[in-house]
């Protein structure tokens, strides 16, 4: 018998709120997704990640950042739009507590909807999903960046992103020569360009055994590369995300309403091709279509323009350390608020707490806060004005001449 060829689609950050909500629970699920469903139905597994809790239980969580909720009506997008597997490893899972989670997963359970990446504990949320359920069938991971919503040994969540618990886990998926694909949900959002840190981290999943390594969570798309013969996908950007804040005007052209799938052909345990399908849902979050025609190849054009800066190591670290001084004050600014003990009932300084607390056990922004101070340690803080201008105009979906 020949190996097995399947196809994987994959999908970024799907957030039933606001006009999202609404047009879902106006029973417009079909219609929302016939621009892309052909894609769906010709994957053997279609993956995409649901960034934020089904529910009406359980209390908002104490964090920075908005705490996000959606319908338990919304399921009905899932069931209708055709996807197979469900990304629960992100940010927003725990926004209201394991009464949330836990609801969330048994409506997934009672729509026969496989997912992948949180549980009611550390063991449950580790765990790998074979999809198709048979011996041929690809090992699923999924992994989350160490904000609020991650799950510990006797507490609900997440799984989080731990190098040594990530690695054991896709050696033992991958131990019978099965393919394994790894999703993540991390990095710096609006960024453009990946850390250093995730680069390091995600070679490091494929050298453990991993077949592919998609992540997601910036709000914007970022680049790929192909490492040891495995590809690595930084981050498809937003899929169907109305924005959640009242207080910013995102533009149409925007990235926030730009993203892109990705589908892989496996023959057996290797990724033979993939392909690229570039989406929208600007303006409001309430359909999605493929993008075609010379706005697709525009989008193409920028996504290989970020992808060549990954293949060169030292400049993809010049594009990191200016944004390392866009970004690293404002955290500096928080610094001085704080006094010990800390007062829980004054709003201010928990806030203050809480913005720190997840500035240190956060990946992303650990990495930024680290190197941002390196650099003004060392009087490394000049000579980048020309790569912050680039990232401006990168983040417009202009290349930089």
């Amino acid at each position: 018998m020949g190996e097995k060829h399947l196809k994987v689609l994959i999908a970024g950050d799907f957030c039933p709120i606001n006009r999202t909500e609404k047009a879902i629970l106006g029973g417009n699920s079909r219609e929302m997704i016939k621009g892309i469903r052909p894609y769906i139905e010709e994957a053997d597994v279609s993956v995409i990640n649901l960034e934020a809790p089904l529910t009406d239980k359980g209390q908002p969580i104490l964090k920075t950042g908005p705490n996000l909720i959606s319908n338990p009506e919304c399921i009905n997008f899932l069931v209708e739009s055709g996807f197979n597997l469900i990304n629960t490893a992100n940010n927003h899972i725990l926004d209201y507590g394991e009464e949330g989670l836990k609801q969330t997963l048994g409506l997934l359970d009672e729509n026969n909807l496989r997912y992948v990446g949180s549980g009611m504990n550390l063991e449950e949320a580790c765990r790998s999903v074979t999809m198709p359920d048979e011996p041929n069938g690809i090992r699923f991971l999924a992994f989350a960046e160490n904000e609020y919503t991650v799950a510990g040994r006797k507490s609900a969540g997440a799984a989080p992103v731990d190098f040594p618990i990530n690695i054991a886990s896709i050696k033992k998926a991958a131990a019978d020569g099965a393919p394994v694909v790894v999703l993540v949900h991390g990095g710096n959002e609006y960024n453009p360009i990946p850390s250093p840190g995730m680069k390091k981290r995600y070679r490091g999943y494929i050298d453990a055994g991993a077949s592919a390594v998609v992540a997601m969570h910036t709000h914007c798309p970022q680049g790929y590369e192909i490492y040891n013969s495995n590809p690595i996908f930084y981050s498809l950007g937003n899929f169907l995300f109305d924005t959640p804040y009242k207080d910013r005007n995102y533009k149409k052209e925007d990235f926030w309403w730009k993203g892109y799938m990705v589908r892989f052909d496996f023959t057996g345990n290797r990724v033979d091709d993939f392909k690229i399908i570039p989406v929208d849902f600007g303006p409001d979050g309430t359909r999605i279509n493929e993008i075609t025609g010379a706005e697709k190849e525009i989008f193409i054009n920028y996504l290989n323009h970020i992808s060549e800066i990954l293949k060169n190591d030292d400049e993809a670290e010049k594009y990191w350390k200016a944004w390392c001084l866009m970004k690293g004050s404002w955290w500096g600014d928080y610094i001085g608020r704080i006094s010990y003990p800390i007062d829980r009932n004054d709003k201010d300084s928990m806030i203050s707490a809480l913005v720190l607390r997840n500035g240190m056990t956060c990946e992303a922004h650990n990495e930024l806060l680290t190197t941002y101070w390196k650099m003004v340690a060392h009087g490394d803080t000049k000579g980048y004005e020309e790569y912050i201008d680039k990232i401006e105009n990168l983040q417009k979906g202009v290349i930089p001449k």
